[in-house]
């Protein structure tokens, strides 16, 4: 679920406003170490939060700030050329940004800047690329971004579209009570309409991405993929002479079970990758990962890495937190446990309505449910505080609130007699 961590309320855009806000967070929720910090191409977020946080693994730039930027310099620095040649330009530095290669993306721009650079008209825009672009291509070109998932800040900007016009009524607020209210009936929105869709069974947009590059990939036949290696195979495009690469990840999952898989390939989408848009880009399994899982399970050449073997490890630890809790005891106040345990059991209601198991999977369920009542019916209904109805209260003075008339003036013109 993408939603926002805090919220920021700064009278200027100094690096020590964020930097405050950065250690307040840090109070709050402790040492943050993100795999992508992602902002516009202002330097203060990053730096208050590097002087806070530390660097981050990677940090990226918004691509669609970055065109944006692109189209005004070659607006305001290319003046003699026609409106055809400046889109030409764009075109050009859109198609540097998009490159996939590393030594591709490098001799491209030096013969784009070379061409810059020797037209007079363009120079200005040459010498701005160099040394403000070039020099840090690893923060904005798509070769440098490859299976992070993330290309642009679209979900934040679509999130303060929303409180714009849909909370604010497009209008500009300058009271803060009145923009804190907003932000707290959107976060409570946010967090209704998630329970609604887990509790209706929405599938997400990448479940549904998943699900549809699965079909999609029943249709490539197994006469265009070509086994390379032990982990890696060559898909080759029936309509074009494109070919493709399936290697198979390196790094394990982050997580131990993850929600973002193919249950028909009993694969996540940290098990491989591939060099088309779909994976590098948008960090989906792609039909042609579908499609060489498939090919392999059928050859035999290797063995893919099922659920079952997690969810087996996962309920072997279940089954022994018992004896684990006695040794190790994690502290926690009673309100923060009680919240952590409700989370997780409808999270895992929530993953009993959308996924299918076997009989043996459904046995183990039951048993640590059984258990889970036993422990239940131990406990007790929660105290509540006793209430004092005999309190004696003071007989309040009585304040009158009609309305009182006041006696109105009776001013006339002065007469002929007053005149005189």
């Amino acid at each position: 679920m993408d939603f926002r961590l805090d919220s920021c309320f700064p009278t200027g855009k100094d690096t020590s406003y964020f930097e405050l806000f950065f250690e307040k967070v840090k109070e709050r929720v402790g040492l943050l170490k993100p795999e992508v910090f992602m902002s516009d191409d202002d330097p203060a977020y990053y730096n208050a939060w590097t002087s806070v946080m530390g660097p981050a693994k990677n940090q990226l730039l918004c691509a669609w700030h970055v065109i944006q930027n692109f189209k005004k310099n070659i607006r305001n620095k290319v003046h003699a050329k026609p409106q055809n040649e400046k889109e030409k330009i764009l075109e050009k530095c859109v198609s540097l940004m998009g490159e996939q290669e590393e030594e591709k993306f490098q001799r491209s721009a030096k013969l784009l800047l070379e061409e810059l650079v020797e037209d007079p008209d363009t120079r200005e825009l040459g010498d701005y690329l160099e040394k403000y672009y070039m020099k840090r291509a690893n923060v904005w070109a798509l070769c440098y971004r490859k299976h992070l998932g993330i290309n642009t800040n679209m979900y934040l900007e679509a999130l303060h579209k929303k409180i714009k016009y849909s909370y604010l009524n497009g209008k500009k607020v300058r009271r803060l009570d009145l923009a804190i209210n907003v932000l707290m009936k959107i976060t409570r929105d946010i967090v209704f309409e998630r329970i609604i869709k887990l509790a209706g069974n929405v599938e997400t947009r990448k479940m549904k991405n998943i699900r549809i590059s699965h079909v999609a990939s029943e249709k490539i036949d197994h006469c265009y993929i070509q086994f390379k290696t032990n982990s890696s195979w060559q898909v080759n495009s029936s309509q074009s002479g494109n070919h493709y690469v399936v290697t198979k990840s390196k790094n394990k999952c982050p997580v131990e079970y993850c929600p973002l898989s193919c249950t028909e390939c009993k694969i996540c989408v940290h098990s491989y990758e591939c060099t088309c848009m779909d994976s590098v880009l948008y960090f989906n399994i792609c039909k042609h990962i579908h499609a060489c899982v498939t090919y392999a399970k059928e050859d035999g050449s290797i063995v893919v890495p099922t659920q079952d073997i997690q969810e087996s490890l996962m309920f072997e630890c279940l089954v022994n937190s018992t004896s684990i809790s006695n040794s190790v005891k994690v502290v926690k106040p009673q309100e923060e446990a009680h919240a952590d345990l409700v989370a997780k059991l409808e999270e895992a209601l929530a993953n009993l309505k959308t996924n299918q198991y076997d009989a043996e999977e459904y046995v183990k369920m039951t048993t640590l449910t059984d258990n889970l009542l036993l422990i239940q019916r131990k406990g007790s209904f929660q105290e509540t505080s006793a209430i004092n109805t005999k309190s004696f209260v003071e007989k309040q003075r009585f304040y009158s609130t009609k309305k009182k008339h006041g006696t109105k003036l009776d001013v006339s013109s002065p007469s002929c007699m007053d005149k005189k």
